[in-house]
Parts: C-alpha cells; structure tokens; sequence
C-alpha cells in the first residue's frame, strides 16, 4: 500500500524545505535501520552527488511508501539534534494530519491541498498519481491597467472578487504582483505578465491589456519561484537549477555573479532584493538606504552581497519592505526572527534606542520560539505566521493595518486577537493592505480599501479583520497582493484517468 493522499500532499507541501534542509545524507543509515530504506534504494539516493538531487530521489521514494513509513521518517526528523530537522517533522506531521481533519469535517473523499500542491517547486516524479493541477483564480481591487487578468470593460475598480479566467487556465502554482502589473507561475515552469508591461507595438491596445503574455526571454528555461514587492516593477526568478534571473523594467537576465550558488528562496523590495541559497546564506543587494541590506552600512550593492551578520545561521525565509521606509525581515532555523533598516513607525518590532537605522541583523525578542516560519512586508509594516498558525504583526498602523485597533506605532509584534480561534496557513501584503487564508478555505482582509482591495463591496477603510463573504465555500488555499490588487485561489489535485 503506497502513501495516503493527505501524507504525499504534506511531502508537496513542504518540498522546498525539505529539499534544502532534510541533509538525508546524514539519515540514511538511521533509515536502513528503521527499515524505511531498502538496501537497493539507499544505493539509488548514494549515486546522486548533488545534495539537492539526491533529497529530490529520496523524496521521490518517500512517496511511495506506507503511511507507518510516512510516520515513522517523521518521528525520526523529531527526535534529530538539529532544530531544522526538528521543525521539518514536525510540520510534515501536522500537514498531514491537518489535512485528514479537513477531509473529515467537510466529508470528502479527495483532499483539497492547504495551499499549492509544491509551493512553487515543480515535482519530477513521473509516476505520480497526479495527472495535473486545476486551479481556480478570483482577483478583485484595481484594475486599470488589466492586472487582475479581467477585461478593462468590466470596470477599473472592482470591489468584489470575480473569476479570472484568464489566469486559471494557466494553472498557476504561484501568481506575484506588484505596483500596476502581474506575474504569473505556470505549472511547467513558464513565467507570464499581465497589466502594465512593456508591450510590444501590435499589441498596444487596451482590450488586450488583461490577457497573459509569455515572457518569452525566460521560456527556455524552467522557473520555479518568482518574487516582486507590491510596490515594485522589477522581478526575481529562481530556475529548477536554482539559478537567479531578474526583469522588469530591464529585459530578463542571469545574475552571474553569483552563478555557482543554488538559490531556494527570494523576495522583493521596491528598490533592494533578497535570496536565500541552499545552504541558508542570505545575499542582499541593491539601494541600501538606512542599512536595509545589513552590510553595516547604508551603501548601494550592484551585486548579491553574503550578509556576514548572519552567515554562522541557516536562514529559512526573508521579507523586504518599501522605498523610503526601508527594511528586511528574516527568520533563521533556530527560531529566531532578525530584522533591519529604517526603525520609524516601530516596523523593526523591537523598541530603539536611536532613531538612527539599523545597519546590521538585531532579533526580535517579542518572536523567540514562537514558532515563526513566514514573514512579509509591507510598506512600514510586518506579518508574522508561526507553524500553529498564530499570526502577529507590528509597524505603524495609519490604515489599520497594524489590525489591533490603533493608528499609531505598534513597536513590538502581537498576535492579532482576530486569528485566535483560526488557524492561518497563507498570508500577503499589499502597499497598506493584508490578506489571510485559513485552514479552512475562509479569506480575511484588513487595511486600505480605496480601490475595492479588501474585496467587500465598497471602497471604505475598514478598521477590523472582515472576511470576504463572496469566497466562502470556494475552499482557498493561497493569496497574493499587489499594491492595491488581490488574487486568492485554490489548487486541486486531480488523479490520472484509469
């Protein structure tokens, strides 16, 4: 009997840190010993010398085993020394189980995955159960550049989420937008722009503003994440290979500087960017004002630069924020979340006793062992989501956005009271906006809402945590923002015909 839906979902859940971090090399005895690994399949993991291959082959074998198997690698992760271990078993377990509770509560006899069957990671597993990945894309909020993928005769602004079909029928594993315009992640690996991009001359007509294009400097090649700040107009990409390309208002190319690393993680700010390679070293680079690059300084970096700060930790995810309010946020596998930059409006969630920026990683105290494994910016503000899915956020709140009933600074990260009795598995960040996505499929947003983003009818502020009754019962497990444009959609695993 091969592994049950909710455990392989699990695995596809959490494939990018397993892949980075699972070291199996080090496990493999203990696993022959457990009887979770042939003989013949320890062979067949010891043939591939490259580290993030020979996780992908383990994991691939993982797949096919029993669900007491399943179980027993994770009770093995558990009771490792390295913490990052620890967290990954802990995780997979829970993933599955969470999953099994939902099948149960909603009496289905299929799962419909917590969030994208592989995060973002293309699996390579041929003999997969899993034919394909359907995907149902709703957008809602400005629209006057066709950056929700909806005709422009539908209006410019819309307040209600509606079905973008333009978008699903690329299958999207992850969808990005930023200030006027959207990137969308197909399934194979193909990178396409929508809204506010630099067309090509027969096509400069506004009917034609909402409909994807390939990006087609970029269709060689196999991209796996792509990442671009709310706020911004440039783009990152990360290939299969974990090779690093930007575009945007430059046309697509490879940062070469750093050609010999594998990158497995990414993120924007409107003028500095982020990667995390395989072995958690953080690179920063670009306009570093008020020490937003942690180098020490306030210096402009061309080229990724190794944050030295952090270089003896294992860096596990990183958010940037925005111009003129410069600041990054990271979390490391020793449960231990480090922030940087520009101190005003309290966005650094610690108290400062300058006014003058933070050049260099400081951690957050208010975060220690709370269990934080994602973090995300906004333009002078943060979120937090720890793996029992308590959610926090801090900074300043002159749009609510801070959600704990305040305009002013919130110096120091509190879990948002509205979440306490949920459980949050996705979030996202517009420019003064947030949305969250719980266990259940249920989207809630907060903040800003002069362009319909909140996506409840009107264009009026809100000062608490709605939820956006028109997705109830669509059963979503992922949310994007742009700058003040949202997408929330669902992936569903379906099988291969017998």
């Amino acid at each position: 009997m091969t592994i049950g839906n909710y455990e392989r979902e699990a695995i596809e859940d959490c494939y990018q840190s397993l892949v980075a971090n699972l070291s199996v090399t080090l496990l493999l005895d203990k696993l022959i010993e457990t009887k979770i690994l042939q003989n013949n399949e320890q062979r067949q993991i010891r043939r591939e010398r490259n580290l993030k291959r020979r996780n992908e082959r383990f994991l691939q074998i993982l797949q096919q085993k029993s669900n007491e198997e399943f179980y027993r690698f994770c009770k093995i992760l558990e009771s490792s020394d390295a913490q990052t271990l620890i967290l990954l078993g802990q995780t997979l377990r829970q993933r599955a189980e969470d999953k099994q509770k939902v099948v149960e509560i909603n009496e289905k006899n299929q799962v419909i995955a917590a969030s994208p069957p592989n995060n973002g990671i293309l699996l390579e597993d041929t003999e997969s159960d899993f034919a394909h990945v359907m995907v149902d894309v709703f957008a809602w909020g400005n629209n006057h550049s066709g950056e929700l993928g909806i005709p422009l005769s539908k209006g410019k602004v819309c307040p209600i989420p509606a079905r973008s079909k333009a978008i699903s029928k690329l299958r999207p594993v992850m969808i990005q937008a930023g200030y006027d315009k959207t990137y969308v992640l197909s399934q194979n690996g193909q990178v396409y722009e929508i809204g506010n991009v630099k067309l090509k001359d027969d096509d400069h007509n506004d009917n034609n503003l909402h409909m994807p294009r390939l990006i087609e400097e970029l269709s060689h090649l196999t991209i796996v994440k792509i990442a671009i700040h709310p706020d911004g107009y440039d783009a990152l990409g990360i290939t299969v290979k974990g090779k690093l390309y930007t575009w945007g208002e430059s046309p697509p190319q490879q940062i070469t500087s750093v050609k010999d690393e594998i990158f497995t993680g990414i993120s924007c700010g409107r003028d500095h960017r982020a990667a995390i390679t395989n072995q958690g070293k953080l690179y920063t680079w670009g306009f570093g004002g008020l020490g937003c690059l942690g180098h020490g300084n306030s210096k402009t970096y061309k080229e990724p630069t190794l944050v030295e700060a952090l270089a003896d930790k294992m860096v596990v995810d990183v958010a940037c924020g925005t111009a003129n309010q410069n600041h990054t946020v990271a979390v490391t596998s020793d449960n231990t979340v480090w922030s940087w930059g520009d101190p005003a409006g309290g966005k650094l969630g610690r108290i400062c006793s300058s006014k003058k920026p933070c050049t260099l990683p400081v951690s957050i105290d208010g975060l220690q062992n709370k269990g934080v494994y994602k973090v995300v910016c906004g333009s002078n503000f943060t979120l937090a989501l720890t793996a029992d899915g308590s959610l926090y956020s801090w900074g300043h709140g002159n749009h609510y956005h801070s959600q704990h009933g305040i305009i002013g600074a919130v110096e120091r990260p509190k879990k948002v009271d509205a979440f306490k009795d949920k459980r949050v598995i996705a979030i996202a960040a517009g420019s003064s906006h947030w949305l969250a996505c719980t266990i259940y499929g249920d989207i809630y947003a907060w903040g800003n809402n002069d362009a319909g983003q909140l996506g409840v009818k009107t264009i009026k502020l809100s000062t608490d945590v709605i939820q956006v009754d028109s997705l109830i019962d669509e059963d979503i497990n992922q949310v994007s923002c742009g700058f003040s444009h949202c997408f929330a959609w669902k992936s569903s695993l379906l099988h291969k015909q017998e």
